[in-house]
């Protein structure tokens, strides 16, 4: 366990984890979630770090899934938490975007909404990878997945195109209602 003024990591002492990366992204996607909506908190982040099999069977998530927010606790695969501090950073500011919305609504946000959210904290610019080319097709061939295939966690998606296609289309249905309803992000 790392305790910090902001946040709380629990992991296995055998994994390796870059905790000043960890700490540095964590700062990153608060300052970045004030500035872009105004959303500050002083509550404390609790992150806990599992082997890959572990979280899948804990999360409950396909292989693909990598972070998730389940009862106000960031819960992260091992082998994500490793790498380059710039992946880190938008994997975090994704994280922490779950996160904020997870424990600001107490759980009771629908998935479109939390992951909009989510997705336009770690990826300003729109869409990742693509995304807005791929929901453009969908779109057009009519294969888009509906409302209520939206609201519950995407984490339960088997596919990860599938995932990726949900998770754009709540972005652009987030990014919609900022402009709309003036949020100016």
């Amino acid at each position: 366990t790392w305790n910090q003024e902001s946040f709380v990591l629990r992991s296995d002492a055998n994994f390796s984890i870059d905790e000043k990366n960890l700490e540095t992204a964590l700062k990153q996607a608060r300052l970045d979630t004030e500035k872009m909506f105004g959303i500050s908190t002083a509550r404390k982040v609790r992150v806990s770090v599992y082997q890959r099999s572990d979280y899948i069977k804990f999360c409950e998530a396909p292989d693909w899934s990598q972070v998730c927010s389940i009862g106000g606790k960031i819960r992260l695969r091992n082998d994500a938490a490793r790498g380059r501090l710039s992946d880190l950073e938008v994997m975090l500011k994704y994280a922490f975007g779950l996160w904020i919305v997870d424990v600001e609504t107490r759980g009771l946000a629908p998935a479109w909404f939390a992951e909009g959210f989510a997705h336009q904290l770690a990826f300003p610019e729109g869409p990742p990878n693509g995304g807005r080319t791929e929901l453009k097709k969908d779109l057009a061939s009519g294969h888009l997945p509906n409302y209520e295939q939206l609201a519950g966690p995407f984490r339960y998606l088997p596919d990860m195109r599938d995932a990726a296609m949900a998770m754009a289309q709540s972005q652009s249905g987030f990014r919609f209602l900022i402009e709309k309803e003036g949020f100016s992000v």
